[in-house]
């Protein structure tokens, strides 16, 4: 059986009500990188960007240590405090090793994150340039549109890509300190060709915040004469005891309400979604060209070569992506199968072909009264809403077996299975001595499982699923017995 997951009105009934449970949900499915969830989360989306158009989205940016995490605290803590809803999305930088993520900020913001009226999500950045996710433009309607009417995007802040946060906000607050040459090193990032305000946090340290704020604003006057609208404001603020964070909200408030009235917010926000299209389809011609065996087989190939120096990286590149294409013009999908044999531990047998019945009295009838199978196993399944009952085929095990699939709710998989081809064929199962073995092994070859790992399923057995669009549009359902199981 597949997994059972909410449907898109599930989804859009919880964020429209403010369930915040059903919220993260939400959020996890938009950062899915699952076509079923992708499928689902655009659904959603499509449904929710009408409603999401009247939240001030700002991105603060700064390096590491600039106190970026506290002074959110505080505005978001400021903000509520006078009747705002603020959302808070934190970018984590995730390792480049692993993909891995530390997701502090929750333990940063403890005073914010207790505020029923906010709501933090951290995020990683899983190698997304611009200290931002791939994903962020989207949580962003999500949370608009549950009703945060103030969105504060809080970029990695790891320096030279930190303007991409200017593609996705309304305003960018760029938070920096004394003491680290910030002034140069900031004009060298680009960070303040797209700041709107200049913040000097730490400021109750000394003297040091003042003297930094000059300094910047002299070089600013300097550098940033090409803006249209002229230098960003540089101000001081300690985010520790909330001096000057009013006044940060005061003039970021009074520009956004500016450019609102001249229409420049909504053009901007037309432009951002032009740029968040060509972002999306760069990254889902990346995950092509990474999932692609044929682009695979020839990087391994020349892998020693570029190694050694014998092929010019630029060479090997420009062969893998004529393999990419020679291999889209022959109609490979995205999820190619091996043309050797698959080699796949533990395949035993066919275990069973499972079914969909809308009458289950109508089917028992045929297959044990007109075809005499016998039954072997008859249990109900509430967690996927089906009655699962197990056919013997022949007089004695090894004959091979039927799963006749009933639904027992009109949302369950099997229902939806039906409302969609009606009875028929739902899965074909293998008999596995290691499901886990199993379901590595063809990941190795590029297919996609249903689970990251094993489930319980009929008669305590253990199972995963091969996507049906890797498997010829067939749920091919891999199944390891239990070890007293009577039925095999």
């Amino acid at each position: 059986m597949s997994v059972v997951r909410p449907s898109a009105e599930t989804h859009l009934a919880a964020v429209r009500s403010g369930d915040r449970t059903g919220i993260g949900r939400v959020l996890t499915l938009v950062e899915s990188t699952r076509a079923e969830d992708r499928r689902i989360a655009r659904t959603v989306l499509a449904a929710l960007a009408p409603e999401a158009g009247n939240a001030c989205r700002i991105g603060i940016t700064g390096i590491p240590g600039s106190g970026k995490s506290t002074f959110i605290e505080a505005l978001g803590s400021l903000l509520t405090g006078r009747g705002h809803r603020v959302a808070v999305l934190a970018v984590d930088p995730s390792s480049p090793r692993n993909g891995g993520s530390v997701l502090g900020d929750r333990t940063r913001m403890t005073r914010l994150a207790a505020d029923p009226a906010a709501f933090i999500r951290a995020s990683p950045s899983a190698g997304a340039g611009g200290g931002v996710t791939d994903r962020t433009a989207e949580a962003m309607v999500v949370m608009a549109a549950a009703g945060y009417d103030v969105i504060l995007v809080e970029t990695v802040g790891t320096g030279q890509s930190e303007t991409v946060v200017a593609d996705l906000t309304d305003l960018v607050l760029l938070v920096t300190v004394a003491g680290t040459g910030d002034s140069l090193q900031g004009i060298k990032m680009g960070v303040l060709e797209v700041a709107d305000l200049i913040a000097v946090n730490k400021a109750d340290a000394g003297s040091a915040a003042a003297a930094a704020a000059a300094e910047l604003a002299t070089a600013l006057r300097l550098f940033a004469t090409h803006r249209a609208s002229g230098p960003p404001p540089v101000v001081t603020c300690s985010a520790r005891t909330g001096d000057g964070v009013d006044e940060i909200w005061s003039r970021l408030h009074r520009r956004y309400t500016e450019r609102s009235s001249t229409g420049l917010v909504e053009s901007r926000r037309r432009e951002q979604r032009l740029v968040h299209m060509r972002r999306t389809v760069r990254s889902a011609v990346l995950a092509d060209l990474a999932a692609n065996t044929a682009v695979r087989d020839v990087t391994e190939t020349l892998r020693s070569a570029v190694e050694s120096g014998e092929i010019l990286a630029a060479d090997a590149a420009e062969r893998v992506l004529k393999a990419f294409h020679s291999a889209h013009e022959k109609g490979s999908t995205m999820y190619e199968t091996p043309s050797a044999p698959l080699s796949m531990p533990g395949v035993v047998a066919i275990d069973h072909v499972g079914i969909a019945v809308a009458d289950l009295d109508a089917a028992l009838a045929l297959h044990e009264g007109v075809f005499g199978f016998r039954r072997v196993h008859d249990e109900t399944n509430l967690e996927q809403g089906v009655r699962e009952v197990l056919l013997q085929v022949g007089p004695g095990p090894g004959r091979g077996r039927l799963q006749l699939l009933a639904p027992l709710t009109p949302e369950s998989p099997i229902a939806r299975f039906l409302d969609r081809r009606g009875p028929g064929l739902q899965q074909i199962a293998y008999t596995v001595t290691d499901v886990e073995a199993a379901a590595e092994a063809l990941r190795g070859h590029g297919l996609r499982l249903l689970y990251e790992s094993a489930r319980r399923g009929t008669a305590e057995s253990r199972i995963n699923f091969v996507h049906p669009k890797d498997a010829g549009g067939v749920l091919v359902e891999l199944v390891e017995p239990a070890p007293s199981s009577p039925q095999h």
